[in-house]
């Protein structure tokens, strides 16, 4: 018997999609939660993988939610300063490559 074949589209979530997957991962539905939540499914814009970086940062109490408001290019600064400094020197020098 031979195996089906089916086509998994992988184009960005809906709005929707990404913000029950958030709320969903992130494991509360209070208030502040859903403020998150909105947050976040607007940031990655739908891509599941920094979806996935936003809400480890919420999760680690490191969302960057400084003056710049929460942003994902402030989660990753945040992650990478935290990386010992060969590997955040490797991790600049392939910023700046693909700037």
């Amino acid at each position: 018997m031979a195996a089906e074949e089916r086509e998994i589209p992988r184009g960005p979530l809906s709005d929707d999609e990404t913000c029950a997957l958030a709320e969903t991962l992130l494991g509360r539905s209070d208030r502040d939660a859903a403020a998150l939540v909105v947050r976040m499914a607007a940031e990655s814009n739908g891509n599941p993988y920094l979806l996935g970086e936003l809400l480890r940062a919420a999760q680690e109490g490191t969302a960057g939610l400084g003056s710049e408001g929460f942003t994902l290019d402030s989660v990753l600064h945040a992650r990478v300063a935290r990386l010992p400094e060969d590997a955040r020197g490797v991790a600049l020098l392939s910023f700046s490559a693909t700037s």
